[in-house]
């Protein structure tokens, strides 16, 4: 029963028209179009106030975002950036993400219905996923978030994929950070605001504890050996020091055998 204002149709299919997931970006379009619709009709005003093909997606979410409460916010920055992945050479493409890992509790469930809600996210009950790549380059705010650490947002990569493996295998120490990226990891955590799952958070825990046994265990081996080499080298002396005796002991009895004969 809606309207469409002429030359809006022709303004849609120049704007589509080579752009990539172009259906996904058209439907949320239209969908803000709606919302700026004047009665029944849907305008070319309408449609540049929703920020067009591209500015659609980011529009809204921004508008979400200054809607949120201020934990929500950091909340939905920690949701993003998890749906991120970035290149070695600094391209980020969204990335699914295991429903389980970014819906730890009930904050974080709504948090995500909302974002699929507003066309941001999508989810079929076993991933999440960002709905628009062009999500990633439209929106300032969250290119500025992906830009202020990106090597922390590969280290949080790789960490919930280890930290997933792992409790799924059933947390075996095999499986556990070592040495440099142990390190890394633990640097990161203690400087990062990203709020780490409680998986991520034992699976490090579970390394740092590993590593800091082990540690103790090579010093006290080291003790032990530094107490066993005083044990030897008190002994050497104390050999050397019979040999010493027993040479001038030999010596002597040799001088009183010499001296006997010549008497």
């Amino acid at each position: 029963g809606l309207l469409l204002e002429p030359g809006l149709v022709d303004v849609l299919v120049t704007e589509v028209s080579g752009e990539p997931g172009a259906l996904p970006l058209l439907s949320h379009a239209l969908a803000q179009t709606w919302v700026n619709r004047e009665g029944r009709t849907l305008t070319v005003e309408g449609y540049r106030a929703a920020g067009g093909i591209r500015g659609a997606v980011a529009q809204s979410a921004e508008t979400l975002f200054q809607q949120l409460p201020a934990a929500q916010q950091h909340a939905l920055r920690d949701l993003t950036l998890r749906l991120v992945t970035a290149s070695p050479d600094g391209q980020a493409t969204r990335s699914p993400v295991p429903h389980r890992i970014v819906t730890g509790d009930g904050e974080r469930e709504s948090l995500v219905e909302t974002l699929v809600a507003a066309r941001l996210v999508t989810s079929d009950g076993e991933q999440v996923e960002l709905a628009h790549e062009s999500l990633i380059q439209a929106w300032p705010r969250l290119r500025s978030w992906l830009d202020e650490d990106v090597d922390g947002q590969r280290i949080l990569r790789h960490l919930t994929v280890a930290a997933d493996t792992w409790q799924a295998m059933g947390r075996p120490t095999g499986e556990l950070y070592r040495g440099t990226r142990l390190a890394r990891a633990l640097d990161w955590r203690a400087h990062t605001t990203t709020e780490l799952t409680a998986t991520e958070q034992a699976f490090l825990d579970a390394g740092r504890d590993l590593a800091e046994a082990e540690s103790r265990t090579a010093e006290q081996r080291l003790a032990e050996q530094k107490q066993a080499n005083r044990r030897l080298r008190a002994s050497l002396v104390g050999v050397a020091a019979f040999l010493v005796v027993a040479l001038v002991a030999g010596a002597l009895a040799v001088r009183e055998g010499q001296r006997a004969d010549a008497a």
